[in-house]
C-alpha cells in the first residue's frame, strides 16, 4: 500500500548572530538593494565614456572621404575629446599603463569595491559604519556623474553638432581606371 510519513522542521535564526529581526534583514536587503543601483548607474556612465570613444573612431575613420584639412581639425578635436574621456574614465580607475604600486585609490571602482565586501562582509543588521560607506559611495558615484553629464551636454554635445553639420558622403569620388 501507500505509506506517508513526514517531518516537520522549525527553522531557527544562527545563534551566533544576535538581534536578527524580520525588520533588520528587511533594512539589510534595502541596502544591498541600494548599493547595486550606484553599481549599475556607475557602470551605465562609464559605458558612456566608453562608446562616445568608439564614436571618435568611427567619424574618424567616415570622414576619410573629406579634404585633408578638415579631417584634420576634426580629428584635433576628437584627440582632444578623447582625452578628455580618458580623465573621466580615471575618476573609476587608474589607468592601463599606470605603472607602481596599486594601492586604495580612492577611484570608483575601489570605493565601490571596498563598500560591497564590506556590506558581503556583515553578520546580522546593518551597521552605522556601513551607512557611512555606502554614504560616500553615494556621494562619489553622484560626483563621476555629474563631470560625465556636465561633459556629455557641453563639450560633446558640440561636436555631435559639428559632425552631423558635415555634408559629406562616405564614398569617394569614382575616378575610372583605364590603359590609355
Amino acid at each position: 500500500g501507500h505509506h506517508k510519513d513526514s517531518t516537520s522542521r522549525r527553522g531557527l535564526a544562527d545563534p551566533r548572530i544576535a538581534d536578527v529581526t524580520l525588520a533588520g534583514l528587511r533594512k539589510r536587503q534595502e541596502t544591498f538593494h541600494d548599493f547595486y543601483g550606484l553599481v549599475e548607474k556607475a557602470s551605465a556612465g562609464f559605458d558612456q565614456l566608453r562608446d562616445a570613444g568608439k564614436t571618435i573612431a568611427r567619424v574618424n575613420t567616415a570622414l576619410e572621404t573629406l579634404p585633408d584639412s578638415t579631417q584634420k581639425d576634426f580629428k584635433k578635436l576628437g584627440r582632444s575629446l578623447q582625452d578628455s574621456i580618458d580623465r573621466l574614465e580615471e575618476l573609476y580607475m587608474l589607468p592601463e599603463d599606470f605603472k607602481g604600486i596599486r594601492r586604495s585609490t580612492g577611484k570608483l571602482n575601489s570605493t565601490l569595491s571596498r563598500t560591497g565586501s564590506y556590506l558581503s562582509d556583515l553578520e546580522g543588521p546593518v551597521t552605522q559604519g556601513a551607512e557611512v560607506m555606502l554614504d560616500e559611495a553615494r556621494r562619489q558615484t553622484g560626483e563621476v556623474l555629474q563631470q560625465i553629464h556636465r561633459f556629455m551636454t557641453t563639450d560633446w554635445a558640440e561636436y555631435r553638432q559639428k559632425v552631423e553639420a558635415l555634408d559629406f558622403s562616405l564614398f569617394k569620388p569614382y575616378e575610372a581606371v583605364r590603359l590609355e
